[in-house]
């Protein structure tokens, strides 16, 4: 059911939890940046230097932005703690997950963009493109 999916909006707190609440709140947004291993080092909280060839902060600061994650609350310490310099996301989101198969074998878990009505965004994921499901959108290394 989609009243379900404002399980998933992690930040800001304001935003009511309802699908008119999530649909108003991505209302806009074309850059979803995925926080674990893409906005920081695989592995690390470190944020990167070089985010797509540029500084980071120079390229999140050049539209609004949401992140998207498995792990707000690291992400929401990064921001407000840890790199409070850096230009805020509009929103933490944490992605709708659906499972990998090839043929009969779980290869892994991916997210699901299609599950909250995302299309003609680009998605910067340190993540095989393969495993995540967005039509319509550009999915970018980091």
């Amino acid at each position: 059911m989609k009243e379900d999916l404002g399980l998933y909006i992690a930040w800001p707190a304001n935003e009511p939890c309802l699908w008119t609440g999530i649909k108003q709140a991505l209302s806009g947004l074309k850059r979803f940046v995925d926080f674990d291993g893409t906005i920081t080092m695989p592995g690390s909280m470190t944020g990167r230097t070089l985010l797509r060839g540029r500084p980071l902060a120079e390229f999140l600061g050049e539209e609004p932005y949401a992140v998207q994650t498995w792990n707000p609350v690291s992400a929401i310490r990064f921001f407000d703690l840890e790199r409070p310099d850096l230009p805020k996301p509009r929103l933490i989101l944490m992605t709708p997950m659906y499972d990998v198969f090839e043929g009969d074998m779980l290869m892994a878990i991916g997210k699901d963009f299609s599950a909250l009505g995302i299309t003609g965004a680009d998605i910067f994921d340190d993540m095989p493109s393969s495993h995540i499901n967005a039509p319509g959108c550009f999915i970018l290394p980091p």
